[in-house]
């Protein structure tokens, strides 16, 4: 589970590769928390689980689900502006059907995304904007495959590996903690270059102090 605004992992789960990930979702639901999704975890089943725990959910709708339009919502001018197209209120799926709101916003590249969710407090362009935050959890792992060099692998156990994987996110959390009085609104947690700044500092630290007790030796 990740927290796209604190841009941290809340919980980690090493499992093996064919392991259902909706299923390991389910314990962790919590009221009130907002869930931003991509596609794999698309399912009618997910969804309800969500809400009877009332808490809510946010993902595109997948090609080839059927809806049926219930209510059209007014898009307000502005929100036309910034790329709404429509916001609906709909009946998903065909067989034990969920209410569920549709935005259809079309990003500046001229793509159009179709969100689905059970918000409905939120204007739609907060819903395409809560979506588009989603894409830090994808930068949070290419920096730990590159920064944390975890693509490559130095175990050749389950339990090496787990030991290397979890030692990363650590590492990340660590530095988080550490750089967040330098972090300004709309920063990702840690950059690359902050962390060859912070690498230089310690390098630094090291020699400075080490420099009296090699003088003393020599």
């Amino acid at each position: 589970g990740f927290d796209i605004l604190a841009g941290i992992p809340r919980f980690i789960r090493l499992t093996c590769a064919r392991t259902g990930e909706r299923a390991q979702m389910l314990p962790e639901i919590r009221r009130g928390v907002t869930y931003v999704l991509d596609r794999g975890y698309v399912a009618l089943r997910l969804f309800r689980t969500i809400a009877e725990k009332r808490a809510y959910w946010v993902t595109r709708l997948k090609d080839g689900m059927t809806y049926e339009v219930l209510e059209r919502r007014t898009v307000t001018a502005e929100d036309r502006r910034r790329g709404i197209l429509s916001d609906d209120v709909i009946r998903l799926g065909a067989e034990a059907p969920i209410r569920a709101r549709l935005v259809t916003f079309l990003a500046p590249n001229g793509r159009p995304f179709q969100f689905i969710t059970n918000l409905y407090e939120l204007t739609p362009f907060e819903i395409a904007e809560l979506y588009r935050q989603r894409w830090s959890v994808e930068t949070f792992f290419k920096f730990l495959k590159h920064a944390m060099t975890t693509r490559h692998l130095i175990a050749r156990t389950l339990y090496g590996i787990h030991i290397q994987l979890l030692t990363a996110a650590i590492t990340y959390l660590l530095l988080v903690l550490f750089l967040a009085p330098e972090r300004k609104p709309g920063d990702p947690p840690v950059t690359l270059s902050q962390m060859r700044r912070l690498a230089d500092r310690l390098i630094a630290t090291i020699v400075t102090k080490a420099s009296p007790h090699f003088h003393e030796s020599s």
